[in-house]
């Protein structure tokens, strides 16, 4: 065999090798994706409950600060009369929140003001709800997924299985033309 002949077979598997290289470091780099996306779906799913108890929390003690009825107080009341709490209660239990939580929590929305079952269903609520908001997850820096840098790596051989195919059509066409 002669050797720009041996040179144009080798300049093909090379060719071959960095198209099967760089698809594994396309490979690594989608698995790569779909671990930062998995990561952050749950970060988001472990942040929706807790969020949902601050902001219900929240809206319980605006009914409860709307329905004072002191003198002095009652331009802070008239401020707060427009909460209802109806929708953060919905989103909490949407978030998978606490039975026993949600049902003091309808409670305390639901009863007049001036009965004491109100405040007691209030305080209960408002107790739970915050130990709930407690288990908001502590922000971190994520790490790297692992298949980033070995796609990475793999692209980087396949760039060099590249410009050694270049190299060896070169090289081959040099030899054709002397021969």
């Amino acid at each position: 065999m002669r050797p720009g002949a041996i040179l144009r077979l080798l300049a093909l598997i090379a060719v071959g090798l960095s198209l099967a290289f760089g698809a594994v470091g396309l490979l690594s780099f989608r698995s790569a994706l779909a671990a930062k996306i998995d990561r952050s779906a749950s970060i988001e799913k472990a942040a929706a409950r807790p969020a949902a108890a601050a902001r219900l929390a929240a809206a319980l003690l605006e009914k409860r600060l709307a329905s004072v009825t002191e003198t002095p107080s009652k331009g802070v009341a008239s401020a707060f009369r427009h909460a209802e709490g109806s929708k953060e209660l919905a989103d909490y239990r949407a978030a998978g929140g606490d039975p026993a939580i949600a049902s003091e929590a309808e409670k305390a929305l639901a009863a007049p003001v001036t009965q004491p079952q109100s405040d007691i269903a209030l305080m209960r609520a408002i107790r739970g709800l915050r130990s709930d908001a407690d288990r908001l997850p502590r922000p971190s820096a994520p790490p790297a997924p692992p298949q980033a840098s070995s796609g990475g790596f793999w692209i980087a051989v396949a760039c060099g299985c590249s410009a050694l195919a270049a190299l060896l059509g070169y090289a081959a066409g040099r030899s054709a033309r002397n021969s």
